[in-house]
């Protein structure tokens, strides 16, 4: 089971890798490597509950904050973001999240 997680997590490296799809963003104050999806996104707002959702990114989970429940907020590159979905598999994480554009 051991050489099953050290694949999963050197597939992590590679997925997250930004010479490959990674980005940096500062998530909650710490530099933390991304993937946005707008393809995936698209694909959730199909659905209601996420129609409102504008970013949905994966990110290993080990690099993120304690997982924020729906409807908390997520400092994301210095603006708040309302957490519509965070879901985690074999260390990877996957949130979609919104801005409150009331105010």
């Amino acid at each position: 089971m051991s050489r099953f997680k050290d694949m999963v997590a050197a597939d992590l490296g590679k997925f997250i890798d930004p010479d490959i799809f990674g980005e940096s963003h500062r998530i909650e104050g710490a530099e933390v490597m991304i993937v946005p999806d707008d393809d995936a996104l698209k694909e959730k707002q199909a659905n209601l509950v996420l129609s409102e959702s504008t970013l949905l990114f994966y990110a290993k989970a080990a690099d993120l904050p304690p997982r924020k429940n729906t409807d908390s907020l997520l400092n994301f590159d210095g603006r708040e973001y309302i957490v519509d979905d965070w879901s985690e598999d074999a260390g990877m994480a996957t949130i979609a999240m919104h801005q409150n554009r009331s105010g």
